[in-house]
């Protein structure tokens, strides 16, 4: 392994990111007190390479480890993690990894459990001379370190790949190392877990992670249970244009970490917010059924004042039909049809999966038998839809600004129209305006089920494997499940995840331009060995630094 290469590949990307540099100004805002060795950006450097396949945690030993004993002596001696002293060599100590880490995390805590004042530098103060952060201290916290985080994440893209403009969003659970409480109460309906009043904040956890709670999660063969006690992880990756030579790299755009159990409409859009305050463009969101779950006024009406279009899948609870009494259409699946609509139409049958994959050659005939099944409850629903469709208005502008939409009349079978139909706008009408009371949460650009829904619907799953592969216990993943980390707390937890979403952007941007034959110039994308991006700062570096001792 070349683990001198992964560190100046991670080096750089902190470097580009600036967090570092400005964590260095509030850590040391005065030259006084005893010099530190180790410097942020070589902290967050060796975060990121732990996460790579020769190591076998992500916990502070293994990153002392990396720090002096894995990387070569130059680049340690570069990093000021080994130097000498008279005739002495010495190396960095556990003690200061383990502090500098601490403080870092400290600066942003916004934890109600954990939070306090604390001074310029990042140090805290007397417990029993400080009260807790407010929700607005703690907003304002929260609000940096979610901007921080995704400038990292945003820094591990290499420069010659834009940002994708399609954004597909998921949420994912993590188990925390802590044992859980079971006696905490579900607070799933919490509007959100920020304010004083939350269920969130007023409970005091008995576990030794005072910011985990329990949350449903997709059951597998590597999660034996659909509960889990810990976090979860909102994740937005990149997906690039069909014509785009990006269309099938997908890499990490978007992450916040939030408590289990609680509503996650109002952090999602506060991640969305931090996403586009940092430069990226605004986003086209591509999510799945659960985010038809909110509420029209927490999510979708959010989505439209900040001019974010969504693409999604519906909840079995959001179909059916029922007509808009404005103009007489009938509304089925969020969309508006002729009200003589055959009543056979209301539901189609939706098949498990919009896109089958034919299995490779070779492959089992119990396979191949499920993928022609898959195949067929496809074309019947694509064949359904179709006989649907002919009943559809057709849009004639884009969606305005307060959510409304003009459509045509519908022409076709008119005749089925019956005397009452035959009053009402919609038959009356060239055109009519669906208002945004009609169409609510699940107002989006194509109809639910067209063949054009589906073709910008289909690569979700880029999400769904981009989670797979930062979770998997085997190969080249990040291995991020429980015992991947003794690290609890929300700050702490989540700037160590983020760090493994920076490894794994490297790590499949890498893979991607080895694929396709990329040639870069690029650090990020250069061969082992061919990393030299610029000298390191050695140590020391400031005042902040633990005991003589550490």
């Amino acid at each position: 392994m070349n683990v001198d290469s992964e560190f100046q590949r991670a080096r750089e990307v902190v470097r580009r990111s600036g967090v570092a540099r400005d964590l260095e100004r509030r850590l040391r805002p005065n030259s006084s007190g005893a010099p530190r060795r180790l410097s942020v950006e070589t902290l967050l450097a060796a975060c990121v390479v732990v996460h790579g396949r020769h190591f076998r945690t992500a916990t502070f030993i293994e990153i002392h480890r990396l720090l002096t004993s894995y990387l070569g002596m130059s680049t340690q001696f570069a990093a000021g993690t080994r130097w000498t002293s008279g005739a002495t060599t010495r190396t960095l100590t556990y003690k200061q990894v383990h502090y500098l880490f601490h403080r870092i995390a400290a600066l942003y805590d916004y934890s109600p459990h954990t939070a306090r004042t604390t001074r310029p530098n990042g140090s805290t103060i007397d417990r029993k001379n400080s009260a807790p952060l407010s929700a607005d201290d703690r907003a304002c916290r929260e609000r940096e370190f979610i901007e921080d985080m995704n400038r990292l994440v945003a820094a591990s893209r290499p420069l010659a790949i834009p940002a994708a403009d399609t954004l597909v969003l998921d949420a994912s659970g993590f188990a925390t190392a802590a044992r859980p409480d079971y006696e905490l109460p579900d607070a799933r309906k919490e509007a959100d877990y920020q304010a004083d009043t939350s269920a969130y904040a007023r409970q005091r956890s008995c576990s030794h992670d005072p910011d985990a709670r329990w949350d449903y999660r997709t059951e597998t063969h590597q999660k034996g249970t659909d509960r889990v006690f810990g976090f979860q992880i909102l994740g937005g990756v990149g997906m690039h244009d069909r014509q785009s030579p990006f269309h099938d790299l997908h890499l990490f755009q978007a992450f916040a970490l939030v408590p289990g159990g609680y509503m996650k409409a109002a952090p999602t859009l506060r991640l969305l917010d931090a996403y586009t305050a940092i430069g990226n463009p605004t986003p086209r969101l591509l999510v799945d059924r659960g985010y038809s779950n909110w509420t029209v006024e927490t999510w979708s009406d959010e989505l439209l004042a900040r001019g974010i279009e969504q693409i999604l899948d519906l909840n079995d609870a959001d179909r059916g039909a029922r007509l808009d009494p404005a103009t007489g259409a009938r509304m089925i699946d969020g969309w508006p049809y002729a009200p003589w609509t055959p009543e056979h139409l209301y539901r189609v049958s939706a098949p498990k999966k919009l896109v089958a994959t034919e299995p490779p050659e070779g492959a089992s005939e119990k396979r191949k038998a499920a993928y022609r099944r898959s195949l067929a409850a496809i074309d019947e629903f694509r064949a359904a839809q179709e006989e649907l469709g002919r009943y559809a208005l057709k849009p004639n502008t884009a969606m305005r600004r307060d959510g409304s939409r003009q459509f045509k009349q519908p022409t076709y079978n008119r005749h089925l129209a019956t005397a009452e139909q035959r009053k009402t706008r919609v038959f009356t009408q060239a055109t009519v305006v669906i208002s945004a009371a009609v169409s609510g949460k699940l107002r989006q650009r194509h109809r639910w089920g067209s063949d054009e829904w589906i073709r910008d619907y289909a690569p979700r799953g880029a999400v769904e494997g981009a989670f797979g592969r930062i979770q998997a216990k085997d190969g080249d993943g990040e291995r991020i499940q429980r015992g991947w980390t003794r690290i609890v707390g929300l700050v702490p937890t989540a700037l160590l995840i983020t760090t493994a979403l920076i490894h794994h952007n490297i790590r499949i941007a890498r893979r991607w331009a080895q694929r396709t034959g990329c040639q870069s110039t690029d650090v990020l994308l250069a061969p082992d060995g061919d990393t030299d991006p610029g000298p390191m700062v050695p140590g020391p570096l400031g005042s902040a630094a633990p005991p003589a001792a550490a």
